[in-house]
């Protein structure tokens, strides 16, 4: 039978084998660590009805981690039975090589690609450029209320030094006319908006008091001892008083003795204000920082094991692919190697899951059974012919005359012995000769 002019069908398809619980296993590893990686980016992004707060995400990390610590185990493995084949000499182990090769650089460089463009992308949304200069400016707030304080109460002191040296030229008045004197502390402390303002000796005696404003007297304090003596040695003491509301100034009196000048002028709204606005502003910009931190961290983390997870099932699926890609290859390499060696019942396994390289095996495995039978019947052939040469040889050793054989071409293939002896021994030289 000839196979000229045809290509034979498919061979039926091998029985199934029993698939063992190690064949699966790889494939449910890569599918539940893409799956932690994609809840994880789910919960992350804020796309998933779960918070992502601590209890959620810690879970979620470890479980990419253990999904992680697998895919790099089930690599190692298929990288190591790889490497195996490749110095034991196994056929089609160097394309297999050559195939996981290509395909781990086509997996590598996007990877690379997204992993900068990623870096790059957080890097500017978390920090924009314009941030180092609102951080200035935050920060410059405290100054600033700062600043603003003391201008105030500098004002206030030069104002109180005035005022102490305009009484102390006064003191004719006061020892003269009280009433008088009276009048006129009150008229300088409108003047110099003062709320208040008092003549006072250290032991607390207060000597004339100006209470411009209705509540006046109730932010009246007696200053410390310690104030005093600051105060007797040209300190700039400037008070707080009345929860950061009221400044209070307080100057000696050169021709009063023992005796000081007390006023008071209430801080302006806004520099109350502004002070607690700004620490508030710097409080939640330091609290925005850490924020931000912590945000780039997890995104950092949450993007470094996506990406290996990701980069690694691609990897174990590639090396997966190309195995079964090779198998058939392998398996027809080896089976040719045995033909060559003259096997001719040697048969690959086909499986209709291999595609075209099933019809391949198909192919190889008719051409195999069609050479054997050729072979079968050409050694039965040369059997029947070897045969009946004896046969023929054994009829004519019997015959007395001598009887010589010749072919269609005239060449001698057949004598007798009685043409032996004529031919004097030359049978040799005369068998397969014209």
């Amino acid at each position: 039978m000839s196979m000229a002019g045809e290509i034979p069908a498919p061979a039926p398809p091998a029985a199934p084998r029993k698939r063992s619980w190690r064949l699966w296993f790889g494939p449910i590893a890569v599918v539940a660590a893409v799956a932690c990686a994609l809840a994880t980016f789910f919960v992350m992004a804020e796309l998933a009805p779960v918070a992502p707060t601590s209890d959620v995400v810690y879970p979620l990390f470890f479980a990419d981690a253990v999904a992680l610590v697998l895919l790099v185990a089930l690599v190692l493995v298929k990288a190591g039975t790889l490497i195996g084949s490749w110095r034991r000499g196994a056929a089609a182990a160097g394309l297999h090589i050559r195939i996981l090769a290509f395909f781990s650089a086509l997996a590598l460089t996007p990877a690379i690609i997204l992993a900068i463009v990623g870096s790059v992308t957080l890097e500017r949304a978390l920090n924009p450029q314009f941030l180092a200069m609102v951080k200035t400016s935050v920060h410059s707030t405290a100054e600033a209320a700062r600043v603003f304080r003391e201008t105030q109460c500098r004002s206030l002191l030069q104002e109180a030094q005035l005022s102490a040296s305009d009484l102390d030229r006064a003191r004719a008045m006061f020892n003269a006319d009280r009433g008088l004197f009276h009048e006129f502390f009150v008229s300088r402390a409108r003047f110099l908006g003062f709320s208040v303002a008092a003549i006072v000796k250290t032991d607390g005696q207060i000597l004339e008091r100006v209470d411009v404003t209705a509540d006046g007297s109730a932010i009246v304090i007696a200053p410390p001892a310690a104030d005093f003596e600051d105060a007797r040695k040209g300190e700039p003491l400037c008070l707080v008083i009345d929860d950061g509301r009221t400044f209070v100034a307080l100057r000696p009196l050169s021709t009063f003795p023992d005796t000081f000048l007390y006023v008071t002028r209430p801080v302006d709204p806004f520099g109350v204000q502004f002070p607690e606005q700004a620490a508030n502003l710097i409080a939640t910009y330091d609290s925005f920082e850490a924020y931000r931190g912590a945000v780039k961290k997890a995104f950092t983390v949450m993007y470094a094991l996506l990406a290996t997870i990701m980069l690694l099932s691609a990897v174990w699926v590639g090396l997966d692919f190309v195995d079964r890609l090779v198998a058939p290859i392998r398996a027809l390499i080896a089976a040719t190697d045995q033909v060559s060696a003259g096997n001719l019942d040697v048969r690959v396994d086909v499986e209709r899951s291999h595609g075209d390289l099933a019809r391949l095996g198909a192919v190889f495995n008719n051409m195999t059974s069609e050479i054997e039978q050729q072979q079968s019947r050409l050694l039965a052939a040369n059997r029947q012919n070897e045969e009946r040469r004896l046969f023929t040889e054994a009829v004519l050793s019997g015959v007395p005359a001598a009887v010589i054989g010749v072919d269609a071409e005239g060449r001698i293939n057949v004598l007798n012995r009685s043409a032996e002896e004529l031919l004097v021994g030359r049978t040799v030289e005369h068998i397969d000769s014209p």
